[in-house]
């Protein structure tokens, strides 16, 4: 009796694991839904460079304010040599395009650029990540592991560029990016409570041939 019970048991528990196994293999072609949270002001994400220290370069991007038009979006470009800040507004219907932007270079008077013909300064990276999340296919996704902690993430690639989109992260809801020949992955986010890195709050008001030109070489303005 008891080793039929035995058999039994091991049939079941056999069972069990190529029933679980079956579910794993089958939930790729299942597809798994993708729900974004939604975007807020306050949150952040930064990102850092695959096999780069964090202390000799990082990215962080935070909403500063959101409104029915789009959003004010900051970027900071920070390593051990140097800084470079970014303010942009979002226009949400106009597919996240900008028209005015301010750049700070380390702690120098902040140029704020105003077109002089009222139209899009530059098609900018930040566009592009937010539109290339509706060309996702949620049949291909996997999950990896980025600083211990496992991210379930869908990939769009776009000519030369993968994105690995997460839902779970903040503002483009990515957990790794392979862009413009960078690499990329997330190694901190929050919802809320993100602040200007900003520090003079005095700006020069600038026409775009007079923006200098390491601003359009870290900006890659090569159309102005």
């Amino acid at each position: 009796m008891r080793s039929n019970n035995s058999l039994k048991s091991a049939g079941l528990f056999s069972l069990l694991i190529l029933l679980a196994l079956n579910g794993c293999f089958d939930s790729k072609q299942k597809g798994l839904s993708f729900t974004p949270m939604p975007l807020l002001k306050g949150q952040y994400v930064e990102y850092v460079k695959d096999s780069i220290p964090y202390d000799s370069f990082h990215v962080r991007f935070s909403i500063l304010n959101l409104n029915q038009e789009g959003m004010l979006l900051e970027t900071d470009y920070v390593s051990s040599e140097e800084t470079l800040k970014v303010k942009t507004f979002h226009h949400l219907e106009k597919n996240y395009l900008i028209d005015t932007f301010v750049v700070q270079f380390n702690s120098e008077v902040p140029f704020k650029f105003i077109p002089q013909n009222g139209n899009f300064i530059f098609e900018s990276p930040i566009s592009n990540l937010f539109m290339w999340a509706e060309q996702i296919d949620t049949t291909d996704w996997k999950t990896i592991i980025i600083n211990n902690k496992q991210y379930n993430v869908f990939i769009t690639s776009v000519n030369e560029d993968t994105i690995l989109y997460c839902s779970e992260i903040p503002i483009f809801n990515i957990a790794r990016m392979f862009v413009n020949n960078e690499h990329l992955h997330v190694n901190n986010y929050g919802n809320k409570g993100a602040l200007s890195m900003f520090t003079n709050d005095a700006e020069k008001v600038i026409a775009g041939s007079e923006l200098p030109e390491s601003f359009k070489k870290y900006l890659n303005l090569d159309n102005l």
